[in-house]
């Protein structure tokens, strides 16, 4: 299990400036850092291949969505932990209380590849007439 620091705020994580570029805020910036710093201290590799995520929020008020948790955590994990967030396939998010000691409970754990239910069957063309066959019936 990893232990970070509660996120911010999504509506704290990115800033715009006037001309309309987005830039981390510097609460977001700190939580990064944060994140990295207990990452050398694990020597961590990243996993590759499909992974789960189980995530217990502890937050320190009784405000805002479950989702907002989930954007800042998972981009500050992104590269360090894992390879890219395209990874998850399982996610559990908790969602608990505690002022005195806002924080994430991480567990990472790699899994098995999901069946990928987008791909059919191939359907062989046949040479000479370019019509094509039917797929082999599923057993």
């Amino acid at each position: 299990m990893i232990v970070l620091p509660f996120p911010p705020s999504v509506n704290h994580y990115y800033r715009r400036t006037r001309t309309g570029q987005v830039y981390l805020g510097p609460q977001a910036v700190a939580f990064r850092e944060r994140v990295h710093l207990e990452w050398l201290a694990r020597s961590w590799m990243p996993l590759e291949g499909p992974i789960s995520l189980e995530i217990r929020a502890f937050r320190p008020r009784v405000v805002g969505d479950i989702d907002n948790v989930l954007k800042g955590a998972l981009d500050a994990l992104n590269g360090r932990y894992f390879v890219d967030d395209r990874q998850v396939v399982r996610l559990l998010v908790h969602l608990d209380h505690d002022p005195a000691c806002p924080r994430l409970e991480v567990t990472i754990e790699c899994v098995d590849a999901p069946p990928d239910r987008r791909k059919r069957p191939a359907r062989a063309v046949a040479p000479a007439t370019g019509k094509r066959k039917p797929a082999p019936p599923r057993g």
